[in-house]
């Protein structure tokens, strides 16, 4: 990186420190339009002209070789944006590693694999009670949160890479489910909409090839529940007039299987880096 960047990047890290240190609902709101524009120019690689990032929100900021790395300190989450050129043109997003046990594991492990172009985890608990009650009426829950860098990164994603796809990873509990094919299900795939999209069908079709034995549902065709028909990525679905949104639900078993098996692992790493270019 140039000393210009550089000097820009250190004062933009000096700003967000005094700037949420003047109190108030702190972390929770921000300049949406700066903020866009900030994460547009990271995302084409201009990053000379990022001013604000997203402030008054309080992020850590970190250069090296290969990436920008954001860690937000409180509530928005940490993503990571690979710089350059790059064939896999896919965001990855676990944005419940707590909650959903092996997501966080899971986006790491994609992240060594195929080199996507943003990875994103939550930074707090959805039901983390110190926060609720410090900012009473928020939801934490970033699935389900339009006023969150997650809404506004996955937006920019979808202008810049119209024919990349956005991986959203989640897990469920068997036990939970309503439906028998529900229970049985070891993963259950959506657009978050009742449409099943090319990127639906691209990989539910990937995986059951690959995959011999595992269950695998694609919603709403094949299995009526976790369709992610409530997720806030849900009404980008028809940006640009196509959908790039995967909801991908997995049961606690897979998780633990697919972590643990290279074999497994490295059959859902091609499926899903397969959906880097979807016409």
């Amino acid at each position: 990186m140039n000393n210009k960047f550089i000097s820009v990047l250190i004062g933009t890290i000096i700003l967000l420190f005094v700037v949420s240190s003047c109190g108030g609902a702190r972390g929770l709101s921000f300049n949406k339009k700066n903020c866009a524009r900030d994460l547009q120019n990271i995302l084409q690689g201009k990053l000379s002209k990022i001013e604000h990032l997203c402030a008054p929100i309080n992020f850590n900021v970190e250069e090296t070789s290969n990436y920008i790395i954001v860690r937000g300190k409180q509530t928005q989450g940490h993503f990571d944006v690979k710089l350059g050129k790059s064939k896999n043109n896919l965001f990855i997003q676990a944005p419940h590693i707590w909650s959903d046990e092996g997501t966080g594991a899971l986006l790491e492990k994609l992240k060594k694999k195929i080199n996507p172009r943003i990875s994103f985890k939550n930074s707090v608990h959805r039901n983390n009670k110190t926060q609720l009650k410090k900012h009473s009426g928020v939801n934490f829950d970033l699935g389900k949160r339009k006023e969150s860098i997650l809404f506004l990164l996955s937006k920019e994603f979808i202008n810049e890479y119209p024919k990349g796809s956005i991986i959203q990873l989640h897990g469920f509990a068997s036990e939970k489910r309503k439906t028998i094919k529900g229970k049985n299900a070891d993963i259950i795939i959506s657009s978050g909409s009742y449409m099943q999209s090319k990127r639906v069908k691209k990989l539910s079709k990937c995986l059951k090839n690959k995959s011999g034995g595992l269950q695998v549902f694609s919603f709403p065709s094949e299995v009526t529940e976790l369709g992610g028909t409530k997720n806030i990525l849900s009404s980008l679905s028809k940006l640009n007039g196509k959908s790039l949104f995967v909801h991908f639900e997995m049961s606690k078993r897979y998780r633990e299987l697919v972590l643990k098996n290279e074999k497994l692992f490295e059959q859902l790493a091609l499926c899903i880096q397969d959906l880097s270019y979807v016409e």
